[in-house]
């Protein structure tokens, strides 16, 4: 059951901003709280996902081979980084990163999105439109590739009910480099 609520917007300092906080079981992964920050004054809005459960740092990868594999649920907290490297695409964290869940096709098409809004440079039209092409084909499953995600606070997750998915723990120095860069402090 969700529980909603309106509070101060901190852009603005309207008092009309809508909080929606509810939970969610994720299979794999376990409970999460969904955050959602809303204000229809000014446009602000952000979206978290808080575990319930204390995970460790991974690393998760999956080779994407086909339609079907699609379908495997992306859980992306805002320390969350991932990284497509034959699309050369990175999401990287930071303070205004949003998390989100959805699956491969979801990452894709918000990819794709960021892209088009960029179409309106000339300089970088030609080049978004062959990586378009090529985002379609991968789309498809014409085009094999791989998603790599990391988190040093462990609140990411990549879920596949098939077991394609390769965990594993992310080492310390990997921790350090990535808990630096989002001011999160190291585990030992």
């Amino acid at each position: 059951m969700g529980q909603i609520y309106r509070t101060n917007c901190p852009i603005c300092g309207s008092p009309n901003i809508l909080v929606n906080q509810h939970s969610e079981e994720i299979p794999y992964f376990g409970p999460i709280i969904i955050l959602t920050i809303r204000c229809d004054v000014c446009g602000f809005k952000d979206n978290d996902l808080i575990p319930v459960n204390i995970q460790e740092p991974k690393t998760y990868k999956v080779k994407v081979k086909n339609v079907e594999d699609l379908n495997i649920k992306v859980i992306r907290s805002s320390s969350g980084f991932i990284e497509i490297p034959e699309l050369g695409v990175e999401i990287t964290p930071g303070p205004y990163a949003q998390g989100f869940i959805t699956n491969i096709e979801g990452l894709l098409d918000r990819i794709e999105e960021v892209l088009k809004a960029k179409m309106d440079d000339e300089h970088e039209k030609t080049k978004c439109e062959k990586f378009l092409l090529k985002l379609k084909k991968a789309k498809e499953g014409k085009f094999p590739f791989t998603v790599v995600l990391k988190d040093p606070a462990g609140t990411s997750a990549l879920v596949s009910e098939k077991g394609k998915v390769e965990a594993k723990k992310m080492s310390k120095k990997e921790v350090e480099k990535f808990s630096k860069n989002l001011g999160l402090m190291t585990y030992e």
